[in-house]
């Protein structure tokens, strides 16, 4: 599974409102609003589903770092897409 059919997955399952917002748009700005959608729901995760302060820190600090990492070193598919 390359970048795109991760974050496709994770936002854009056919039926869903996140499918339709990307469905008729150029396959170039397909794949980047599939790619932002994907990381606000990495993101919004985060906020919703940790219970534990520190642990939501320890994600939160990941996600900074890999945001800020060059595009080549990038390991998460949301942040390579």
């Amino acid at each position: 599974m390359d970048a795109i059919d991760y974050c496709a997955n994770k936002v854009a399952t056919q039926g869903t409102p996140g499918y339709y917002v990307v469905l008729f748009q150029p396959p170039p700005v397909r794949a980047a609003l599939v790619a932002l959608r994907a990381l606000e729901r990495e993101l919004s995760d985060v906020a919703e589903l940790c219970t534990d302060q520190a642990v939501a820190q320890r994600k939160l600090n990941y996600w900074q770092q890999e945001l800020h990492s060059n595009s080549t070193l990038a390991s998460h598919p949301v942040t390579r897409a």
